[in-house]
């Protein structure tokens, strides 16, 4: 039943996004050691590593809108259904 209704690929959905959110803020953590790590560098090191950590997290909430989208896509499926 879960299936025919789409719960199982809002389960598998919901999955991968926690997935990729888990790795992003990995990435994000070794790019916030890679700045503390190159303090020497100066501040424009510390600069250049908040950017990319910043550009990394935009990339994650792009992500996670495009599944909020779906998700309510298949909600309206299911009402639709129902």
């Amino acid at each position: 039943m879960k299936k025919l209704l789409g719960s199982t690929g809002i389960e598998d959905a919901l999955q991968k996004l926690e997935t990729v959110t888990a790795e992003e803020a990995r990435m994000a953590g070794a790019e916030a050691l890679k700045a503390i790590h190159g303090v020497g560098d100066g501040v424009q090191g510390i600069h250049d590593a908040v950017k990319a950590v910043e550009d990394r997290v935009r990339g994650v909430e792009e992500r996670i809108q495009g599944v909020d989208d779906r998700v309510k896509g298949i909600g309206d499926l299911v009402v639709i259904g129902a």
